[in-house]
């Protein structure tokens, strides 16, 4: 007598009219894998969802990459679509403890490991491995050197489609921007042209040029091109060409009354054709070395006609706001989405990382560590800003969903003069009960921020935005 069949679990009972409307409260790519993963009949049914065009994948924001807590455990994703933190067995073994160094869509994460490389690039979802160089080749001197990649920009994902993928680094070493071929180049080649800070860079096929834009702490945009010399019987050389904008007045980024001293660093990120400058105000602490980020500001480049030498004139004009957009900002990696295309979310926020800064001590010193506690989300003038998952809360600055921290109002407190006229006084940060105390001035709520609570301090890695 054989054995009667094992009884069925309570998943493989629900009808496919259930899971289809279960699918349809799922936004988050990883939460529709999880589904996916529980049985074979919970598969079949987001299978039909897609076939049917019932459940088109949604747009996919940024996880929050966060570096493991400890050597025992993993890196670990936070998705703001579903308020979920979870763990990511597909990570690369060898990439969890070590310093991660950019990231591009398609799941797509570089790591330095070790303080000046090897470096690698792996794709979390196929697996898929492509080698960066770990050394620095400078025309100029004909001098081969150990580099600290800082963080790198891919013009495109290293697939085999993608034959003319490109990887431009912000390094600390000789130079302090170079270039390479993933996967096929020995070297990361110096470009030796930038004499100032470089504050970020991102690769934009812009309205005048097409390359790796790089912001410096000028505010200036330079652009650099690439082609590949081929000599026979020697190695194929690599050669970056700088162009630039030329900038007819640099940005208005001062600002009065600001906490003492205040430092500023910048971002560019692509959105609706446009290049956006994101600048970031903050404070720093001397003794223990951490940020507290104040405010933001964006702007947005304008090009006008040619000008001498035929390079593009350009100008920055600040936004008022985001009219609908949401901005994730990181080194290398910021991006930007329409609100009205994400599932939950209204306009007017951006999320930022704790990268105001780059610390070479953490990876050259065994035990470093990497501070991780100014992160955040900071909503602009005059925007409310909705977060998915969130439950009724009855404190008013704190928020329901495990990963936000307190609520910070930023503010101008003005005073008026004996004429009756309005002046500037002072910028304060405000909690709901802090308001009480300013009630008798004139106040201008100029934004709001989040913190996102995360460990402190991380001895592997800083925290980073993950693109699936």
């Amino acid at each position: 007598m054989s054995p009667p069949p094992p009884a069925s679990g309570w998943s493989d009972g629900l009808s496919v009219e259930l899971l289809l409307l279960i699918l349809a409260e799922l936004a988050c790519m990883a939460d529709l894998t999880s589904f996916s993963a529980v049985c074979q009949r919970w598969r079949e049914a987001a299978k039909l969802a897609l076939a049917q065009q019932k459940r088109p994948l949604p747009t996919q924001i940024p996880w929050l990459l966060l570096p493991p807590s400890s050597p025992s455990t993993t890196p670990s994703i936070f998705s703001f679509l579903s308020g979920v933190r979870r763990g990511i067995r597909s990570f690369p073994a060898d990439f969890a403890r070590e310093r991660l160094i950019g990231s591009h869509p398609g799941g797509w994460v570089a790591a330095a490991l070790g303080p000046f490389g090897p470096h690698l690039l792996a794709n979390v979802f196929s697996g898929v491995r492509v080698s960066l160089p770990h050394r620095l080749y400078h025309a100029s001197f004909s001098t081969v050197t150990p580099v600290m990649v800082r963080a790198i920009v891919l013009s495109a994902g290293p697939t085999a489609t993608a034959a003319h993928c490109v990887s431009g680094a912000i390094v600390s070493g000789t130079s302090n921007l170079a270039f390479c071929r993933p996967g096929i180049d020995s070297y990361w080649y110096a470009h030796g042209d930038v004499d100032v800070a470089i504050q970020d860079m991102v690769y934009y096929a812009g309205e005048a040029m097409k390359g790796f834009h790089v912001l410096t702490d000028l505010g200036e945009v330079q652009v650099m091109t690439f082609n590949v010399t081929h000599v026979p019987g020697r190695q194929p050389f690599f050669k970056t060409v700088a162009k630039r904008y030329m900038m007819d007045r640099p940005p208005n980024s001062v600002l009065t009354g600001l906490p003492m001293p205040t430092f500023r660093t910048g971002y560019l990120v692509e959105s609706r054709g446009k290049l956006l400058m994101v600048l970031r105000y903050y404070t720093r602490d001397v003794q223990n070395r951490t940020r507290r980020t104040v405010l933001f500001r964006v702007y947005e480049m304008q090009v006008k006609a040619l000008g001498i030498y035929r390079q593009p004139v350009a100008s920055w004009t600040e936004l008022d706001g985001l009219d609908g957009r949401v901005l994730f900002v990181g080194r290398g990696c910021s991006r930007a989405f329409e609100a009205s295309q994400i599932q939950g979310f209204n306009g007017g926020s951006i999320y930022y990382l704790d990268d105001a800064e780059f610390d070479a001590k953490p990876p050259l010193q065994n035990g470093g560590q990497y501070h991780c506690t100014d992160m955040g989300m900071y909503s602009m003038s005059g925007t409310t800003t909705v977060r998915p998952g969130e439950a009724p809360t009855d404190d008013p600055n704190m928020s329901p969903t495990a990963i936000y921290g307190a609520k910070t109002y930023l503010s101008w407190v003005y005073e008026k003069t004996n004429d009756g006229k309005a002046t500037k006084k002072a910028f304060v940060e405000m909690t709901l009960e802090d308001e009480a105390k300013h009630r008798g001035s004139e106040n201008k709520i100029i934004g709001t921020r989040w913190s996102i609570l995360s460990e402190p301090q991380s001895k592997f890695s800083p925290a980073i935005w993950l693109s699936p």
